[in-house]
């Protein structure tokens, strides 16, 4: 694809200029890449249900209502054994955004020190840093 030669630029004022610049120079490439994706994808669904459908699965939400019957130690919210799994996921996405929020904070806080102390005058703490 690298060595494949670029077309020449439209007129800056064409529809011919708007559609390259949404798709770039390559549009019919992208265009069949993005049509072998779908297919691919559709394959896949089709064989999950195709096997979900043989075992006598039903393709749904409804294991959303049904006792989750494990415990998650630390949580923003209360969650006990038994609770459906739909408050297990919240338990799972809050915790995910606890760690994260701190994790930015720490990040932001190291960065600023590291490049406070980057910025010193004296050359020992320059070196430290």
């Amino acid at each position: 694809m690298t060595d494949a030669p670029a077309l020449p630029p439209p007129a800056a004022d064409s529809r011919l200029a708007a559609f390259r610049l949404w798709w770039g120079d390559h549009a019919l490439a992208q265009a069949i890449g993005l049509a072998a994706a779908a297919v691919v994808l559709a394959v896949l669904a089709s064989n999950v249900v195709a096997s979900m459908r043989r075992l006598g699965m039903s393709p749904s939400f409804d294991y959303l209502t049904q006792p989750a019957n494990f415990d998650i130690s630390e949580s923003l919210i209360v969650y006990r054994a038994g609770d459906p799994y739909s408050r297990a996921i919240l338990v799972g996405l809050l915790n995910t955004l606890k760690l994260a929020v701190s994790g930015c904070a720490l990040a932001t806080v190291l960065g600023v020190t590291l490049g406070l102390l980057r910025a010193a005058c004296s050359a020992t703490i320059m070196m430290a840093a």
